[in-house]
């Protein structure tokens, strides 16, 4: 008899009891539970029946029955657990080098075949990120009487998925793999996927990319990209390589220039992107007067100042705090001419005398009480239309005097933000008149009302029906105010200019250029014709050629809003100038001024042909680029024809889009500065498709000789195109060389 002490995982026997769990299978248990340290295997060896008897024993007795197994069965069993300890053992110390998160880390299967293509048969993924699955349900129940009872109450699932991944993976050494993706993530090109393929030295197949990929090139003519989607090869054939690009472009190229540190915008403004629910009259009177008190600039021919004025609001996310009042807005209210014919009108002036409105709501105690106007409003005597003839404002917010602008002689407010359709705008003013003494008044102060939980009375600026063209509060909303997109504009830099598109030619042209035209006009430039330039530099009513820039006026150059002094510039300014209705029709826009912007928009894009250009310069060695998350090389800054090094001469915020020279003799020289940005594009409304292919032969370690072929195709995403956007399809090809040498002569 032979005998001996070992430790291995012990096979199934036969007459072995059955249990939930298979307690000596590694791979199927659940869990592990491994015997107590103080048993002990023993292995003894019958010789006359070649038979092993294996024992477990606690001290002297044994632990449990013992297996008897043949020699073959024996060795076989010990074979396969050699085996599985030494794979086992294997991952472990493959686990030990890597992260323990890795998803697969072993070998793949096909020897040299395999090994030919990737390098190596060897396989690494790593996945990091979370997952996040919420389940809920929504019940929501609408008290409408006009829903039915059982239609009321709407009960749906709710569910949201929330992941970010990143995936890293290897197999052999020449393919990677990368990924990132977020659900959270705001724009397309914050998700990132890439397979690459990197030959060897010696072979012809140098590299595969897909996914997100950059056609880098040498050539300072021709532009690559940074930011595409696709495929991109290169290929080496002894002294020539070949890369080749076929994707989908997800950028947008742009080129800023300077002069000695002088940053010069162009901004292109169309006529119908005026700033609507901003700028509002404060009554019919100073709407009427408008074009009249900017005649003969840069007089102002108005005798009413403004001298106090206080400015409510529907309260939006902000707590009801102490000086928060109930108001009504009421359209009618200081008007002549009122909406409702029975009031009445008198005075030309705004007055709360000017009808019989004011006189009448106040006394009516039931609108005095708020909670009972509504009601004594819209079903009393008065007939009225909540959200056209009044709207009442329940713990109204006053605006501070930072929040908002008013020019005291032509009677307009101007927000520092846009007011949203279901928000109400309403004011009480008083003003002064030139030669008397008396102060007219419009609607009530805060300060007339001792009892806070009366409603305080005010002239209605904007109401919820905000794109009712039918009712005078549309002519409140001024028409004629734009946006240059920043702040703090230098007057002696400002330059702005009325461009038409001719659809003829589709060229900008700066003048009107129409056959029959009054001989008065035609030829004339147009921000001449809209009565923009009536003055010279130095204020005297001679045209210059250049708009008056007249702060108050014309332009406020704090924040960059320019005021035309015409009240439709675009329209009824046009065919008083031109003097034709057949030759006006060509050109004026009036149904941007008759009808919502949202519609003069989308149903009259072929009167959309005017444009405002303006152009401005700032001197700064911070230079705006305009663009957020560039990617990283996407920036280029070149120096009088110079290529300027990042980190040396220039550093790239390439998150907030700057760029800062940090070398000051190239500002202080005077040199033109180029900068060429590649950003991603946020917002795509093209499709764009991008191949190009670059070939480079090396004649000498010196000197080089390439060619570049790129196709771009634009096209919309819809079949309706708007101006503008319209398809395109651009090839451009070209030759560059290379040549570098040591000089001989220099040290």
């Amino acid at each position: 008899m032979i005998c001996w002490m070992d430790c291995f995982s012990q096979s199934d026997s036969k007459d072995s009891l059955n249990t939930p769990f298979n307690l000596h299978n590694e791979e199927k248990k659940p869990f592990d539970l491994n015997d107590p340290s103080n048993i002990d295997y023993e292995v003894v060896y019958d010789p006359i029946t070649n038979t092993y008897k294996v024992q477990e024993k606690l001290g002297s007795q044994e632990y449990r029955p013992g297996d008897e197994q043949n020699f073959d069965d024996f060795w076989k069993n010990r074979y396969k657990d050699a085996e599985k300890d030494y794979w086992k053992q294997k991952q472990q110390e493959n686990a030990g080098s890597s992260s323990s998160s890795d998803l697969i880390g072993g070998i793949i299967p096909g020897g040299s075949a395999i090994n030919s293509i990737f390098g190596t048969d060897k396989i690494e993924i790593k996945p990091q990120g979370s997952a996040e699955l919420i389940f809920g349900v929504t019940s929501t129940k609408t008290e409408n009487p006009i829903v039915r009872v059982q239609s009321q109450r709407v009960t749906s699932f709710d569910f949201d998925l929330k992941a970010q991944i990143n995936v890293t993976g290897k197999i052999g050494d020449k393919l990677e793999l990368g990924t990132s993706y977020n659900t959270e993530a705001s724009f397309d090109f914050e998700n990132q996927m890439k397979l690459q393929y990197q030959g060897k030295e010696d072979e012809i197949l140098k590299n595969i990319e897909l996914g997100n990929i950059t056609m880098p090139l040498n050539s300072t003519l021709i532009q690559g990209s940074q930011s595409l989607f696709g495929v991109k090869t290169e290929m080496q054939f002894g002294k020539l390589s070949v890369l080749t690009v076929l994707s989908q472009q997800k950028s947008e190229s742009k080129k800023i220039e300077l002069n000695g540190g002088v940053q010069t915008k162009e901004v292109y403004i169309n006529a119908d992107d005026y700033e609507d629910n901003r700028h509002f009259f404060l009554a019919q009177y100073f709407a009427d007067n408008y074009n009249q008190s900017l005649v003969n600039p840069p007089i102002i021919n108005s005798a009413v100042s403004i001298t106090k004025i206080e400015v409510w609001v529907t309260n939006v996310g902000i707590s009801a705090n102490a000086g928060s009042r109930n108001v009504i807005g009421f359209m009618d209210l200081g008007e002549n001419n009122p909406f409702d014919a029975s009031l009445g009108g008198s005075q030309v002036l705004p007055n709360n005398s000017s009808n019989n409105l004011y006189d009448k709501i106040t006394k009516d105690a039931l609108i005095r009480q708020y909670t009972s106007a509504s009601g004594e409003l819209i079903g009393g005597s008065y007939n009225y239309t909540a959200g056209i003839h009044f709207n009442k404002i329940e713990n109204a917010r006053k605006l501070t005097e930072a929040e908002y602008f008013v020019h005291p002689q032509l009677g307009y407010i101007s927000l520092n933000r846009k007011m949203e359709d279901d928000e109400v705008l309403a004011v009480a003013f008083q003003y002064s008149v030139r030669g008397s003494d008396e102060v007219y008044e419009v609607g009530e102060f805060a300060s007339d009302l001792t009892d806070v939980q009366s409603a305080i009375f005010l002239k209605m600026l904007k109401s919820t029906q905000v794109n009712n063209t039918k009712v005078p509060l549309w002519n409140l909303m001024m028409k004629n105010v734009y946006s240059l997109g920043t702040y703090g504009v230098d007057a002696s830099t400002l330059d702005i200019d009325i461009r038409y598109k001719d659809p003829s030619t589709n060229n900008d042209i700066n003048f009107l250029n129409s056959n029959g035209a009054n001989e008065n006009v035609n030829n004339k430039r147009w921000i001449e014709i809209m009565g923009l330039d009536r003055l010279d530099n130095i204020q005297n009513p001679q045209p210059d050629g250049k708009y008056d820039i007249i702060e108050g006026q014309t332009i406020r150059l704090q924040n960059g809003k320019v005021y035309f002094p015409v009240r439709e510039p675009f329209g009824n300014k046009l065919r008083v100038e031109i003097n034709d209705n057949a030759i006006a029709d060509k050109f004026a826009f009036d149904s941007l001024y008759h009808v919502s912007k949202f519609r003069a928009k989308n149903e009259f894009p072929t009167k959309n042909r005017f444009r405002i250009y303006a152009r401005y310069s700032s001197k700064s060695n911070v230079i705006n680029l305009n663009s957020f998350s560039i990617p990283k090389g996407a920036v280029t800054v070149t120096a009088g024809g110079r290529n300027l090094v990042e980190g040396v001469d220039f550093r790239v915020d390439y998150n907030m889009g700057q760029v800062t020279i940090l070398n000051e003799s190239i500002l202080n020289s005077s040199t033109p500065i180029s900068v060429n940005v590649e950003s991603n594009a946020m917002f795509s409304i093209m499709s764009k498709t991008l191949f190009g292919t670059h070939l480079e032969y090396e004649v000498n370690k010196d000197f080089h000789i390439g060619g570049t072929f790129i196709n771009l195709t634009e096209r919309p995403l819809t079949q309706k195109v708007n101006q503008g956007e319209e398809p395109i399809k651009n090839t451009v090809w070209g030759l560059n060389t290379d040549y570098k040498t040591e000089s001989e002569y220099l040290i």
